[in-house]
């Protein structure tokens, strides 16, 4: 996640806060499904993590208890209720449903858990043993549990004939699952706060920090200076998307390697830090240029049918933008770049919501048009490349 310049981070904690607000005005009070949360074991923070809104109405929520930001940071446990007139709704936030049934899914949440935690060595021994499939009986119910060493997926199954309109999932990390008890949820508004409060206290945590080291034990980088440093940036972020795009497609749930964020980070550092030496600019101005420009690149990848068509205009925009912004080259998209540079500054493309004070529909329609702006400035570029 890109580090919020001081400048802007009054403004993003205000978006936060107006968030939570219309978060706790769509869930509570909630209609006539219940929602579970955890009974025991007693783990904090609780918080609203994740949901889900179908035609107005809540068709999934996500309940997280313990320090679900840092997950390395202790025990949590998630806890999903989705209505089951929703059952074709993928888990909320995470796409379609994947391909092979409950199981499958389990193991996929499982998957999720484990790139979460990162790939140190130990633990991909751990995680090298198969995963351990079974129907039981649990505290909170009988239940499709489905195994690792540290990790746990459940599903609890349907009383016959149902009692409640609703499916729940728990997903546990460093607790057992014969430890869990469940409970209905009464009022979500304390949960939506604490969401809203853990976020802030995590941007404020990281105010001032430098990003991670660049080199890590273990972790080699291919050699490239100057632009170079950012054509390789972007290779393996549009690679990423690409991959992410391709599984979405096929109703999977998109798969990342352990190490994929340890590489990006040294990626991205090192993209940095050649900014600063080629260009003589503090951190924050390199770090802007270097998400500016790989932003680019991602909404090209996205919006521009060509770039993923062509892979020579595809090269040559990677190039261009590159060169343009590590070494401060004058470019044929000259024109197009700063199309893109009108698009990215406003707030609606970089905090994703725009101020409170502007109307909705007018800066909808400022952004389309500086969008269409946009992809016309890079389509006459292809005619002359």
């Amino acid at each position: 996640m890109r580090e919020v310049p001081d400048d802007e981070r009054a403004e993003h904690l205000r978006l936060l806060r107006e968030q939570a607000d219309r978060d706790a005005e769509a869930l509570a009070p909630r209609p006539g499904h219940p929602v579970y949360g955890l009974a025991a074991p007693s783990l904090t923070p609780a918080a609203v993590t994740q949901y889900q809104l179908s035609d107005g109405e809540w068709s999934a929520i996500m309940l997280t208890f313990g320090p679900w930001g840092d997950p390395q940071a202790g025990p949590y446990v998630a806890v999903t209720t989705m209505a089951t007139d929703a059952a074709t709704i993928g888990q909320t936030g995470s796409g379609p449903m994947p391909s092979g049934g409950l199981e499958a899914e389990l193991r996929s949440m499982i998957e999720d858990e484990r790139y979460r935690f990162g790939g140190s060595r130990a633990r991909r021994t751990e995680w090298a043993k198969p995963l351990v499939v079974n129907r039981e009986t649990l505290p909170a119910g009988p239940a499709l549990v489905c195994r690792s060493e540290t990790v746990w997926a459940a599903r609890l199954l349907p009383e016959d004939p149902p009692t409640d309109s609703v499916a729940v999932t728990i997903v546990g990390v460093g607790v057992a699952p014969e430890s869990v008890r469940l409970e209905r949820v009464p009022d979500l508004r304390p949960m939506i706060e604490a969401r809203f409060e853990t976020i802030r206290a995590m941007i404020e945590c990281g105010r001032g920090k430098a990003r991670p080291p660049l080199t890590e034990p273990g972790l080699e980088l291919e050699p490239a200076e100057g632009a170079a440093a950012l054509r390789a940036l972007a290779e393996f972020t549009l690679t990423s998307n690409a991959a992410r795009r391709a599984a979405f497609a096929a109703g999977q749930r998109p798969r990342r390697d352990p190490s994929w964020g340890r590489m990006h980070n040294a990626l991205w550092q090192r993209a940095v830090r050649e900014h600063q030496r080629l260009r003589g600019t503090d951190r924050r101005a390199a770090d802007d240029a270097v998400t500016v420009a790989v932003n680019q690149l991602g909404f090209l990848q996205e919006r521009a049918p060509w770039f993923t068509a062509d892979l020579r205009l595809r090269a040559a925009a990677l190039d261009e933008t590159a060169r343009r912004a590590m070494l401060g080259d004058t470019v044929p998209s000259e024109p197009a770049q700063d199309a893109w540079a009108r698009h990215w500054s406003t707030p609606m493309t970089r905090l994703g919501r725009e101020p409170q004070s502007v109307d909705p529909r007018a800066a909808m329609a400022a952004r389309e048009a500086l969008t269409d702006d946009c992809l016309q400035a890079w389509a006459a570029w292809t005619e002359i490349v």
